[in-house]
């Protein structure tokens, strides 16, 4: 995935110049009252978004539509982005997007989102940043231990949203407060690391 580093973005769709991908993986029946991103085992990403929508100001329909033609345009031949829902109840979405991966989550979004092993992760050019505590705040993760993982799972994200991962969280980049064995809430800022297991 390319890296824009310090790029942050909001998640809102109520500008229709914004795109509204977000997609998390595999947990269909959950309900949220927060925009939400599902990270799957198998690499996938769904985005749940939960916003405000004015329909005094703007047309949900024709957000729909718009999204349709984005995901259309963006997939060719390909089924890399699906729309898995999208209603509006009690004056806000509830849309939910599948992304393939964290690059076509990218690709739509245009904001930093890394999901994988840290192997991975540093050889895509990610370095720690920051202080990356343990999940109870006892230990702060060094340059040296990161150095040394590498099938452990990470993901990097640069925009305020809340998280499930598939596996216990184990260290949290400061900015992050856990919520769950595999939830999180990641406040805006420069990238947040979330290691798990």
């Amino acid at each position: 995935m390319r890296i824009k580093v310090g790029m942050k973005s909001k998640i809102t769709i109520i500008a229709f110049a914004c795109l509204f991908f977000i997609v998390p993986t595999g947990c269909g029946s959950r309900d949220y009252s927060t925009t939400t991103i599902e990270f799957d085992k198998t690499g996938a990403v769904i985005l749940n978004i939960i916003e405000p929508f004015d329909t005094s100001k703007y047309d949900f329909n024709e957000l729909c539509a718009m999204n349709e033609k984005e995901v259309s345009d963006y997939n060719g031949s390909s089924e890399k982005v699906t729309i898995l829902s999208a209603e509006l109840k009690d004056g806000k979405t509830d849309i939910r997007i599948h992304y393939a991966d964290d690059d076509a989550y990218y690709d739509l979004n245009k904001t930093v989102l890394f999901y994988g092993s840290v192997a991975n992760a540093k050889s895509a050019g990610y370095n720690l940043t920051g202080k990356v505590n343990s999940v109870d705040g006892t230990k702060v993760l060094m340059i040296g231990e990161w150095n040394e993982m590498n099938n452990e799972k990470v993901i990097i994200v640069s925009e305020p949203v809340d998280i499930v991962t598939p596996s216990k969280i184990m260290y949290v980049s400061e900015g992050c407060t856990v919520t769950g064995a595999n939830t999180i809430t990641a406040l805006e800022g420069d990238m947040r690391y979330i290691i798990c297991q």
